[in-house]
């Protein structure tokens, strides 16, 4: 229920102060159940976008360290964010195996840290392995504005002014047997998809 109101406050959040929209090449709804989540990330402005674009529930992970206040520790597991513990990474992609072969969707973003300038950054192999691992699909997902609006570095972010779009792209389904070179070809595949929609 929590997930719910706070996915629409978003929704909200980003008609209001960015002339924010939404555009998706396949209906989520036709998609199926448990899907890989995978935007590009720029801002802190990232995971709420991609929560209030998403039509369902859909299931984060995050550093560790935002849960040890007492509100964020009390409302980030209600709505669905699950801590990261570092140097515990391999308990983290268990985790979102598990949640994946339950049938749930979740968001992980590969280049596995917010961009400094805005820029793509390398994809790292997390993504891939996951997919593999479930032979579950990722759904490229590009979100356009949010660095204008809070880059990294800034304490708060921009209201009006930007223009946010978060595009989603048509799914990517593992082939081959998971070897290496799978997985590389898999997270190619996934960075020119990324590409593709933010032009």
């Amino acid at each position: 229920m929590l997930y719910r109101v706070a996915s629409l406050f978003f929704w909200l959040f980003f008609k209001i102060f960015y002339r924010y929209r939404a555009e998706y090449e396949i209906p989520p709804e036709s998609l199926p159940k448990g899907v890989i989540i995978a935007p590009n990330h720029t801002s802190y402005l990232d995971p709420p976008l991609v929560s209030g674009s998403w039509k369902g529930s859909l299931h984060f992970f995050a550093g560790s360290h935002l849960f040890e206040g007492w509100f964020l520790g009390f409302i980030l597991p209600k709505i669905n964010c699950h801590p990261v513990v570092k140097g515990k990474e391999r308990a983290t992609i268990r985790q979102a195996i598990s949640l994946l072969k339950e049938g749930k969707n979740i968001v992980v973003f590969p280049e596995g840290t917010r961009s400094p300038d805005g820029e793509l950054l390398e994809l790292k192999s997390g993504v891939a392995y996951i997919s593999f691992m479930t032979g579950c699909p990722i759904v490229p997902c590009y979100l356009e504005g949010t660095y204008a609006a809070w880059p990294r570095g800034q304490k708060f972010p921009k209201l009006f002014g930007a223009s946010i779009v978060c595009k989603f792209g048509k799914p990517i389904y593992p082939t081959g047997e998971g070897s290496h070179e799978d997985k590389d070809l898999l997270t190619k595949l996934l960075e020119d998809e990324l590409k593709r929609l933010s032009e």
